[in-house]
C-alpha cells in the first residue's frame, strides 16, 4: 500500500472517529441534560401541532441511548476497521473470516437483550421470560415434564398451542434441575444459537447463486440488525428453529438437485417443520414442490417425500387420538368464524410490503435477470408463503413473526439482483447522442460500478426495519411482563392449586401459578376457539370471548383483569370496542359485575385481580400477603 493510499484511510478514520464521538455525545447530551429535552420536545411539539404525551420524554431517553451506542459503534469501526482497511478487506475476501465476524456481532448484538430485556429480581430472585404466547407452551411444556400429560390443566385435553417439537423441547428443558425462574433462559439461548447457526447457511446459499461478497455482507447485514428478526428469536418462539431449518432445506435442496443425489434425511427434515409450527406445513409442501421441480431423480424425489410424510400423518393421528381434533385449538381461534379475516390479512401484507418495499423491487429485479428454475422457485416460495399468510389473516403482533421464516430468502433475492443489474447497458443508454460525430465516450469504471450496487444495497437496507433506532429500548425489561409475573407468584402464594383462576395474557400468569387456568380469550378452550368473532375487532387470537361463559358457567375464584382500579365508565365504554374491546366488555358483563367486582385484591400491578363469590362456594380472601422483597 502506497504513502498516498495509507494517508486517505488515516484521514477516513480520523472522519469515522470523529463523526462517532459526535454521534456518542449527542446521545449523552439528550439521556442527562433536561434542557435540551424541554427544547426537543418543544421542536417535536411544534411540529405536530399538537401537545405531546408524557411518553415522549421516555422515547427522547432511549433515543439518546441509542445515538449513545450508535456513536461508540462508529468509533469503534473508525478506530479497528476504517484505519486498517486495506488488511479487512482482504480478510473479507474469506468467508470463514465474514462467517466468524457475523456470529462474533450476532452475540454480542443479541443475547444482551436476552440477558437483560427479558430477565428481573422480582421477590429477591433473578426470573426469564418469553413472551406470553410461548410462555402458554412452556405450561404445557412444564405440565408434560411433571406427569401430567400434554394438556393446559391436568385433565383437560385441549391443544392450546401450534408447535409441537418446540413444546417437546421445552419440556426436555424442564427436566433439567434448574428452577422455573430459570427455564426460559435455557430456551431463550438455545434461540440465539439457532439463530447463528443459520448464518453459514445464508452463505452458501449466496454462493449457489453465484452471490459475490456484496450480496454476502448486505445480506447478513439486514439479518444480523434484522428488528422483527431480533425481537422474535428474544421472544423465545419457535421462529428461530424454523428459520433455520427453512433455510437450511433451501440449500439441501439446490445443492442435491445439482448433483441429482436427492437424500432422504432431507426430505424427514421437510416433513419434521411442521410438526415444528402447524402452518409450517404450507413451507413443507412448497419445498416439496420445489425439490420435485428441481431435481431430475423426481421418482426418487417422490418416494423419499411419500415415506417422510409418516411424521405429520403420526402427529395427526396423536392430535385426533388425544385431543379429539383434527386441527389445534388456536386454529379454529384465530381463522374460523371471522368475517374480516381477509381484510386483515390484506392489511398484513400490504405492512410487510411498505416495509420492504425495495428489497421487494430488487428481488423482483433479480428474478426478471435470471431466468432460471431456482430463482423462479425461490421467488415463487415467498410470493406463495406470502398470499398464503394474508389468506388466514395474518398476525396480531407487529414485526411480522409470520414471514420472518422466509425473510432471509427474500434478502437473498434482492441483494442478487443489486449485483446482477446491468448498469453498464443503463448508463450507456442514458448517455447515448444519436450524432454520429460524437467522439466522446462515457464509460462506468468497476470501481464505480462497485459504489453504485454498494449504495443500492444501502438504501435497501436503511429502508427496511432496522434494529439501530430502538435497540436500547430492547435491553429494558417490560413492566408488563414483570407484572403479570408478579401477579403469578402472587397467586401462587395466597391462593390454592385447586382454586380456579380466569385470566388474559394467560402465558406469564399461569406458568408461574399452580391454579386452574381459564383463558378468557380461548387458546385452551374449545367453546370460545369455536365462537364468532367480537364485531370490529381485527385482532386474530383476541377477537373470541364469552363472559357469560368463562365466568357464569366455569365459576373462577379469581380474575385477573386488564384494568387497574379505579376506573370510569367512560374509560370502559371506549375499551369496549375495537380491537381490545375484551377489557371493557368485562368492566360491563353482568356476571362479573355481580360476582367479582366488588372484591378486587391489593396488587400493585397495571392489572387488577378480583375475588369472586358464588353461592355454592366458601368466599375468597382478598388480604393477599405481599410478595417478600
Amino acid at each position: 500500500m502506497n504513502i498516498k493510499t495509507e494517508n486517505t484511510y488515516k484521514t477516513a478514520s480520523r472522519i469515522v472517529i470523529a463523526t462517532g464521538i459526535f454521534i456518542a455525545a449527542l446521545g449523552l447530551a439528550v439521556r442527562s441534560s433536561m434542557w435540551l429535552d424541554n427544547i426537543l420536545l418543544w421542536l417535536i411539539s411544534t411540529f405536530k401541532r399538537r401537545p405531546l404525551s408524557p411518553f415522549w420524554l421516555e422515547k427522547l431517553q432511549f433515543f439518546g441511548m441509542d445515538l449513545l451506542l450508535f456513536g461508540i459503534v462508529v468509533a469503534v469501526i473508525g478506530l479497528f476497521v476504517v484505519s486498517k482497511w486495506s488488511l479487512v478487506f482482504s480478510k473479507a475476501q474469506n468467508d470463514s473470516f465474514i462467517l466468524t465476524t457475523t456470529m462474533i456481532i450476532m452475540a454480542a448484538l443479541w443475547l444482551p437483550v436476552v440477558l437483560f430485556g427479558h430477565s428481573s429480581t422480582i421477590a429477591g430472585e433473578k426470573y426469564w421470560w418469553l413472551d406470553d404466547d410461548a410462555m402458554i407452551s412452556m405450561k404445557y411444556a412444564r405440565n408434560l415434564a411433571d406427569g401430567f400429560g400434554l394438556v393446559w390443566n391436568p385433565g383437560d385435553r385441549v391443544e392450546g398451542y401450534t408447535n409441537f417439537l418446540w413444546t417437546l423441547y421445552m419440556a426436555l428443558v424442564h427436566l433439567l434441575p434448574i428452577p422455573t425462574s430459570k427455564t426460559s433462559l435455557v430456551v431463550l439461548v438455545t434461540n440465539i444459537a439457532l439463530a447463528i447457526a443459520t448464518v453459514p447457511y445464508i452463505v452458501r446459499i449466496i454462493r449457489q447463486l453465484d452471490g459475490n461478497n456484496l450480496v454476502v455482507i448486505a445480506t447478513l447485514v439486514g439479518y444480523v440488525f434484522n428488528r422483527g428478526l431480533l425481537a422474535w428469536t428474544a421472544a423465545g418462539f419457535e421462529t428461530a428453529l424454523l428459520t433455520f431449518l427453512f433455510i437450511m432445506l433451501i440449500y439441501r435442496i439446490i445443492e442435491e438437485s445439482r448433483l441429482s443425489q436427492p437424500k432422504i434425511q432431507t426430505y424427514a427434515y421437510i416433513a419434521i417443520m411442521s410438526l415444528v409450527r402447524a402452518d409450517a406445513a404450507v413451507l413443507s409442501v412448497l419445498l416439496y414442490g420445489t425439490s420435485f421441480i428441481l431435481n431430475k431423480e423426481r421418482k426418487t424425489v417422490f418416494f423419499y417425500s411419500a415415506v417422510s410424510l409418516i411424521f405429520p400423518i403420526a402427529h395427526e393421528v396423536f392430535r385426533i387420538y388425544y385431543y379429539g381434533d383434527i386441527l389445534p385449538n388456536t386454529a379454529y381461534l384465530k381463522t374460523q368464524n371471522w368475517n374480516g379475516k381477509y381484510l386483515a390479512g390484506l392489511k398484513y401484507i400490504l405492512d410487510f410490503i411498505k416495509n420492504y418495499s425495495i428489497m421487494i423491487i430488487f428481488a423482483v429485479t433479480a428474478l426478471a435477470l435470471t431466468r432460471t428454475k431456482e430463482f423462479r422457485c425461490l421467488f415463487s416460495i415467498v410470493t406463495l408463503y406470502m398470499i398464503y399468510v394474508a389468506s388466514v389473516g395474518g398476525d396480531t403482533y407487529p414485526s411480522f413473526r409470520f414471514l420472518l421464516p422466509v425473510l432471509p430468502l427474500l434478502m437473498i433475492l434482492a441483494f442478487t439482483g443489486i449485483q446482477r443489474l446491468k448498469l453498464e447497458s443503463l448508463f450507456k443508454f442514458l448517455t447515448e447522442t444519436p450524432k454520429k460525430d460524437q467522439t466522446k465516450k462515457y464509460q462506468l469504471t468497476s470501481q464505480k460500478l462497485i459504489l453504485i450496487k454498494a449504495a443500492l444495497a444501502i438504501l435497501c437496507l436503511v429502508t427496511s426495519p432496522l434494529v439501530v433506532l430502538g435497540y436500547s429500548r430492547l435491553l429494558v425489561p417490560r413492566t408488563i411482563a414483570i407484572n403479570n409475573i408478579t401477579i403469578g407468584l402472587s397467586l401462587k402464594n395466597n391462593t390454592s392449586p385447586s382454586d380456579k383462576v380466569a385470566g388474559f395474557f394467560a402465558g406469564l400468569v399461569f406458568y408461574f401459578t399452580d391454579n386452574y387456568a381459564i383463558d378468557l380469550l380461548g387458546k385452551s378452550d374449545r367453546y370460545i376457539a369455536k365462537l364468532p368473532t367480537f364485531p370490529g375487532s381485527m385482532k386474530p387470537g383476541h377477537n373470541k370471548f364469552d363472559f357469560d361463559y368463562s365466568l357464569g358457567k366455569l365459576q373462577p375464584d379469581y380474575v385477573v383483569s386488564n384494568f387497574k382500579l379505579p376506573v370510569s365508565k367512560e374509560e370502559m365504554l371506549k375499551n369496549s370496542k375495537g380491537d381490545f374491546a375484551f377489557t371493557g366488555q368485562l368492566f360491563f358483563n353482568e356476571v362479573f359485575r355481580k360476582h367479582c367486582l366488588s372484591n378486587p385484591v391489593s396488587a400493585d400491578t397495571w392489572r387488577t385481580v378480583f375475588a369472586c363469590n358464588w353461592p355454592s362456594k366458601p368466599k375468597k380472601r382478598t388480604d393477599w400477603q405481599p410478595l417478600p422483597l
